[in-house]
């Protein structure tokens, strides 16, 4: 079962779309990720906006959830949208 934690939305502008992964790896920190787990959701998060490719006077609708095997944060601008996960570290192994 998915439980959606909060919703976030930024501008895509690139002075402001940093802030996303900064909260994706302070999310996966106060869930128990290791600092090496912080590091890679945000990168992840990174690349996923940057693939998403939104528009530059938009903004990036984030939905951060926490589901039994680890975290997931939809992403979406205009009709687009990505999905990236990251295991929780007691769902490794």
């Amino acid at each position: 079962m998915t439980t959606v934690a909060f919703n976030l939305r930024v501008p895509a502008d690139t002075r402001f779309a940093a802030l996303a992964p900064d909260v994706a790896a302070r999310f996966m920190d106060m869930m128990g990720g290791a600092p090496s787990d912080c590091t890679a959701l945000a990168a992840a998060l990174t690349g996923a906006m940057h693939e998403l490719k939104p528009d530059p006077h938009g903004d990036v609708e984030l939905a951060f959830s926490a589901e039994p095997t680890g975290l997931q944060v939809t992403l979406r601008s205009g009709s687009r949208t990505s999905v990236v996960r990251h295991p929780l570290p007691a769902a490794k192994g």
